[in-house]
Formats: C-alpha cells, structure tokens, sequence
C-alpha cells in the first residue's frame, strides 16, 4: 500500500502575504476573517488601516510578514519541531487505516502531503495539490488539523470515485457537498475506534453549522448516528457515501441555510 509523508515546512513569505490578503479582503474578492487575524496580529491591523488598495495592501502585508519571520525565527523553528514531533508518532497509522476506512488507496503521485506551518490563525487547505496550513501559536494543534485536512483529500477523492457526476468546484464552499464534508469530517474522527484515541477532546465543525438543527438534533449528532451504524454493519464505505448524499439532499435547506 502507498502511504504518502507529511512534510512540514515553514510558508514561504509571498505566500503568507497572499493568503492574509484575501482572508482579509476590503472589496468582497475573498473572505472576511479579518477578527481572527487582527486578534493576534493587532499591528498588521493598525498597519493597514485606511489602506484599500489591493496591491499596497499586499506590499504592506508582505513586508508585515517578512518582519514577524525574522524577529521570531527561533519560535518558528521550535514550532516546527513540535509540529513534527507531536504528528510523526501516529502518521503511517492514522494514514493507513484511513485509507483502509474508506476503501481507495492514496494517488500513486501523491509522495508528499505538504503542511505549512503558518503564522496565520486560521488553517486553509488546497484540494488540487493537497496541501494545508498548521499553526506556529499552537503547535499542540497538529494532529487534530492535520488529520481534519487529510481526512479531506481522501474524503473527497473517495466521494467522486462513488458519485463521479460531482464537480470540483461543489468540494468547496458554500456547495452542498462541501458542508456535508466538514460535517462528516469531526464525525469520523470522534466515533472511529482508531482515530478517536489520538485527541483529549471532541472535534468540531463549524460554529455556524452546530447552530442549525435537522430535526431537533446538531448535524453532526444526526449524521454520528448514521455513522456509528455504518461502522457496526461492515457494509461498503461507498454505501455510506451514498447515504450521506441522499440524507444531505433530503435535508439540504437546513444544511445550506447556515
């Protein structure tokens, strides 16, 4: 079996820089995580105030990160360590039996999965090269993120092998495929034996998604109970797949209403 490696690594500066700039985007091209980010970067805030263009933004963004880089260099490193440290002890399992999970083995051409750890405070992936952010503040995060986004890949790679009908662009948001994604997503990893033992709390969706209800009942607490009884049947995952499509369809309006 093919098993790729987590490569940690620090985010180049331009790449920062372009990820901060659309995550806080004045001219509605990106999404507005601008509390998140200014909550931990208050000097990049007072920075940009009553800058809008988009490219003086980003050379001030730019010049914010290279600064932050230099000045804690010594934090960056240790935060690198810990990162690999805290995840490389369960990565050939947790990757394994995922696969194993759900049926469909990693891409042959996938060697390297690729996590940057970043100064930023919130942790986006890429789909298409399979990469995603860890954090520098909170290196103890690792397994919880890089699980939740790996997960992901292969959930997704699983989904349109079953459904191949279904388009790239409706595994991200605000499609209907991709919030059942972040809804399964916790789900899996609290209720399956193996995964479950590797954190000391629950995982979580969205905020947004845990105030909608189907029925009287959270999503995840919905879908938990499809899951938990997929899991005793010994059924196909793709019969699962299948499952969550037809249950998501059936209750599409509250789950796209969050």
């Amino acid at each position: 079996m093919h098993i790729p490696r987590v490569r940690f690594s620090l985010a180049p500066v331009s790449r920062e820089a372009s990820v901060l700039r659309k995550f806080l985007a004045v001219d509605g091209t990106g999404w507005d995580k601008s509390g998140y980010i200014y909550h931990q970067h208050p000097q990049l805030q007072k920075l940009l105030e009553g800058v809008r263009n988009g490219d003086d933004r980003y050379q001030l963004i730019h010049g914010y990160v290279r600064q932050y880089r230099r000045n804690n260099v010594n934090e960056f490193q240790e935060a690198l360590k810990q990162n690999e440290n805290l995840w490389r002890p369960i990565e050939n399992e947790y990757l394994q039996t995922l696969s194993e999970h759900f049926e469909t083995p990693f891409p042959s051409r996938r060697k390297i999965i690729r996590a940057y750890v970043s100064l930023i405070p919130i942790y986006p992936r890429w789909l298409d090269t399979w990469e995603f952010n860890v954090s520098y503040f909170q290196p103890e995060r690792v397994r919880e993120l890089a699980c939740h986004e790996i997960l992901h890949f292969l959930w997704f790679k699983k989904w349109r092998e079953v459904l191949p009908e279904t388009n790239k662009e409706e595994c991200n948001a605000p499609h209907l495929v991709w919030r059942l994604s972040e809804i399964l997503d916790p789900v899996i990893l609290n209720e399956h034996p193996v995964f479950k033992e590797y954190f000391d709390h629950q995982q979580q969706t969205y905020t947004h998604f845990q105030r909608i209800r189907i029925g009287a009942v959270q999503p995840t607490t919905y879908f938990a109970r499809l899951y938990r009884k997929h899991l005793s049947s010994g059924a196909p995952f793709a019969d699962f797949i299948h499952l969550v499509d037809q249950e998501g369809k059936k209750h599409a309006s509250a789950i796209m209403g969050a």
